[in-house]
């Protein structure tokens, strides 16, 4: 059976590798459309991130755009891409403590999909990553304002010295590393 590209189904199986922590390397994607394939992980909320490598190049002008679904698999987030330019990526999986504690209320081991799909080079991330970026953006923004507002004394003027920056960027990279996606939470 034909897969995308005129390539051989058996061909775009093996041309990708997805490591787990703690599992052996998988090759093995189950083809849902002409070129999308899907992994499913089980006991996925103990896994935070992903590796997704190349094992062959690509032919043509496409990269192999990897997507997440959770239960309830009613939508796909964009977590990154591999090319013959970058064969290889860390995907950082958008656990938040809600969401955890959602999908683990039932007792049931939650299972995620990985969807990969390979998609012309040079298109836009869809809309949904596009305004996450922008919502982080801001986010960024406007928690080094309030943090840097707390050390005005008065006036319009804020004057602050730059390791009072260097100690905010620190508070933000240690948040980031405990949950790359804390600023989607409610805020207070």
């Amino acid at each position: 059976r034909n897969g995308i590209f005129g390539i051989r189904f058996l061909i775009i199986i093996t041309m990708l590798g997805c490591v787990i922590p703690g599992q052996p390397v998988i090759t093995e994607f189950r083809q849902v459309e002409a070129s999308k394939f899907l992994l499913e992980v089980p006991n996925a909320v103990s896994i935070h991130e992903i590796v997704l490598f190349l094992q062959q190049p690509i032919p043509g002008e496409f990269v192999a755009a990897a997507y997440i679904s959770l239960p309830p698999y009613a939508s796909w987030n964009f977590l990154g891409s591999v090319s013959n330019e970058k064969p290889s990526t860390i995907l950082k999986i958008p656990w938040s403590p809600d969401v955890v504690k959602s999908l683990t209320e039932s007792g049931n081991p939650v299972t995620l999909q990985l969807g990969i799909s390979f998609e012309a080079k040079g298109i836009q991330p869809p809309a949904a990553v596009v305004d996450d970026y922008q919502e982080f953006a801001k986010y960024i923004a406007t928690d080094l304002f309030r943090f840097l507002e707390s050390f005005s004394s008065a006036g319009d003027r804020i004057n602050v010295p730059t390791s009072t920056l260097d100690k905010w960027y620190q508070k933000f990279l240690d948040k980031f590393h405990r949950n790359a996606f804390f600023w989607r939470e409610p805020k207070p």
